[in-house]
């Protein structure tokens, strides 16, 4: 499978001292890395990986009689999944996650016909792979997506147990591979962060055993589209057939050199990168499929509509990295009513412009007055919804707490409790009286 250059991490890909979000936060000079749409993320990535099984099934002797099953795991909860078998509609799956699915596709599930052939609410193990191979493989070629996390990051207080995590994860997928003896797979994948730096002998991280080479199954490195701001995770792409007896080439991972890498690709103007490797993958597809959409915009913002981000356009013209933080801002606050200072506020939010606002009233005992931004005055409404964006992510802000709503919410909960003892009291002196029989 070949893919393009620009999408690939390079093994001479540069290298930056890794920093944390927290020693880098600022208002005054932040610095700004990427903007994270997961779903986005994931229709992108397997937009690339479907358009190299578009081209296997048409190219390969073996594909003219057999069609192609894709076996997600870790599918859920699958909102960006209807648009991609629009894009797809020769390609048949089986999806797999004990986590709920959104009602659109148990909707496509349940019907006739449908290209869901099974809707597995379930853990992904070899057993199940195996079952799946042997009910498909004699009508499909099988190709694997797996985007699975055994664990949660960030609950996790040791680099220990972000190794082991990794590996396990890792191991599982290589052996999923063989299970359904897979034509190629696109595996979830960063190597273990590197070992913990401590020279406090007494730290728990001083257990740290993590080494600093890692192998693993060889394959392309795509990367991540719309990622999270500090992702070091790539997809890995390995081709097979992973059939018995097959030897699966490996390779060697720097643990290091690899989160050096990631991050110097996260902080070197990624939000135009990020929009130029979603031009390069969308062109691609409409070079494959040249009647499906008019232009790559037009696709592109359908792919925004069809996520519930409609405001959120990077190939439009004129819409610039302002607007993409501004809009991703106001979606930040998850209330719907935000969206209207969109418009109305697009051309003045500079980094700039927000950093003063947060930086200069977050102190305030009350809800800001008298406050403009251009020609616009900034209501109560305004600064209840912008107080509740998340500055971290989107401008790489340091955490903020905002005094005056602290104080409102500290004045509810008073509220609450009163209420509560007054109750309390109003009912404490009648009479008990026995339950009916």
């Amino acid at each position: 499978m070949l893919f393009d250059r620009r999408l690939v991490l390079r093994e001479d890909a540069p290298r930056r001292p890794y920093r944390s979000n927290v020693s880098t936060a600022s208002f005054e000079c932040p610095l700004l890395k990427g903007l994270h749409y997961g779903q986005r993320k994931l229709a992108l990535s397997e937009v690339e990986f479907f358009l190299q099984i578009a081209m296997y099934a048409k190219n390969c002797s073996s594909a003219a009689s057999l069609k192609v099953l894709v076996v997600y795991a870790g599918a859920a909860c699958g909102l960006h999944l209807p648009f991609l078998f629009s894009l797809f509609p020769t390609l048949d799956f089986v999806l797999i996650d004990p986590a709920p699915f959104c009602s659109q596709v148990k909707e496509i599930a349940s019907k006739e016909g449908s290209c869901v052939l099974e809707l597995i609410e379930d853990f992904c193990t070899p057993e199940l792979c195996l079952r799946i191979r042997r009910t498909y493989c004699e009508t499909h070629d099988i190709f694997l997506v797996s985007d699975i996390r055994s664990g949660e990051p960030t609950g996790m207080s040791l680099n220990q147990e972000h190794t082991d995590m990794i590996q396990q994860d890792n191991y599982a997928q290589r052996e999923w591979c063989f299970s359904l003896e897979v034509q190629a797979a696109m595996l979830k994948f960063h190597p273990p962060y590197p070992a913990t730096k401590d020279s406090d002998l007494t730290s728990n991280n001083a257990q740290d055993t993590t080494a600093e080479e890692y192998t693993y199954l060889d394959g392309t490195q795509l990367l991540g589209v719309w990622a999270p701001k500090s992702s070091s995770e790539v997809r890995l792409v390995v081709v097979g057939p992973f059939k018995p007896g097959y030897e699966a080439p490996a390779r060697r991972y720097h643990c290091t050199a690899h989160e050096e890498q990631c991050y110097a690709y996260n902080v070197d103007n990624r939000y135009e990168k990020d929009c130029a490797a979603e031009r390069l993958i969308l062109e691609t597809y409409l070079s494959a499929f040249p009647d499906a959409y008019k232009s790559v915009e037009q696709l592109s913002k359908t792919l925004s509509e069809k996520l519930g981000y409609p405001l959120f356009c990077p190939l439009e013209p004129g819409f610039t990295e302002q607007h993409a933080r501004w809009v991703t801002l106001l979606y930040s606050t998850g209330k719907p009513s935000a969206l209207q200072y969109f418009e109305l506020l697009k051309n003045n939010m500079s980094v700039a412009q927000v950093a003063s606002l947060v930086s200069e009233h977050k102190d305030c005992s009350e809800i800001p007055a008298d406050v403009k931004v251009g020609d616009v005055v900034l209501t109560p409404h305004f600064w209840s919804v912008f107080a509740a964006g998340d500055f971290a992510a989107v401008y790489c802000f340091p955490v903020v707490r905002w005094r005056w709503r602290q104080q409102a919410y500290r004045h509810r909960l008073s509220n609450k409790q009163d209420g509560s003892k007054r109750n309390h009291r109003r009912f404490a002196g009648k009479k008990r009286t026995a339950n009916a029989a």
